[in-house]
């Protein structure tokens, strides 16, 4: 179907423009660093490895004299996207190269969730497009690439808001479920920063939306 090529079309230029932005650090001649190298690599690398050998990752043998893991929030172990890591937790390591594409699949993943979102409030393709790509590559999830948990859970926030709105317009009881399951991922990521960002959101628009 024409319209629904031209969705794919739509989509497949946001990838693409993501790619394009990332190529350095997806063509290995760049890398993230700070908080990325120091924090976030070894609590994945960790994770990774131990679910790895069969092993929950509860406590945190190697900082301090020991410390808990999986109830540190940061940890995020139980994220879906972070658990398919684990395959690629090799002879005892994590890829650094896959944490990092893994990261740059979630600025696709809310390209195109603000892309459906717009489309799903009347928006016209191009606009649509547009405020994929300005949601996806804004200042905040830029500066935030080397604190992942912001970016992965920013990422599902459009997919959230769609699923509410058409639970709302809809009446539907999926769409509210998909709402409620979306947003209990997302909160999985590990930033308790962006859930209550994402609950005063959610708050406000069935607000408005019931007002209106």
């Amino acid at each position: 179907e024409p319209r629904a090529m031209r969705r794919w079309h739509a989509v497949l230029l946001l990838i693409a423009a993501i790619a394009v932005f990332f190529r350095s650090i997806l063509l290995g001649k760049a890398f993230l660093w700070e908080d990325f190298l120091r924090q976030v690599y070894p609590f994945r690398h960790f994770a990774a490895t131990s679910l790895a050998r069969g092993e929950l990752p509860l406590w945190n043998p190697f900082a301090f004299a020991g410390m808990p893991f999986q109830a540190d929030i940061q940890s995020a172990v139980f994220y879906l996207p972070h658990l398919l890591l684990t395959p690629f937790a090799w002879d005892g390591s994590l890829s650094f190269y896959a944490l990092e594409v893994m990261v740059i699949a979630h600025y696709a993943i809310a390209a195109v969730g603000m892309f459906a979102l717009a489309r799903d409030s009347g928006l016209a393709r191009s606009y649509a497009t547009f405020s994929g790509l300005v949601y996806a590559l804004s200042g905040f999830m830029i500066v935030r690439a080397i604190h992942p948990g912001f970016v992965e859970q920013a990422a599902w926030l459009p997919w959230i808001i769609l699923c509410l709105q058409r639970a709302l317009q809809r009446r539907s009881t999926g769409y509210a479920l998909m709402t409620g399951l979306l947003t209990g991922h997302a909160i999985l990521a590990g930033a308790p920063q962006i859930s209550l960002y994402t609950f005063v959101l959610i708050g406000c628009y069935a607000l408005y939306f019931l007002l209106s």
